[in-house]
């Protein structure tokens, strides 16, 4: 499963928005995402993907992606 498919899934279980709404340019407040929400995303693409993924610097999906590629 690419890394945008697991976050639309992640996203899908965390807070219920249809996957088909998400893009990767989603910013939480769109996905009615709380920081608590965020952190447990952060916190879950870390652990599936061994990576460390900078606090604050994450405004859309597709900046969590990119750190999750780059890593």
């Amino acid at each position: 499963m690419d890394i945008f498919a697991r976050v639309c899934a992640f996203v899908h279980e965390l807070v219920g928005v249809p996957v088909e709404e998400i893009t990767p340019e989603s910013t939480p407040a769109q996905l009615h995402m709380d920081m608590f929400d965020v952190e447990d995303l952060v916190l879950e693409l870390e652990d599936e993907y061994d990576v460390l993924i900078s606090d604050g610097s994450c405004s859309t999906l597709n900046d969590l992606i990119e750190q999750v590629r780059a890593a």
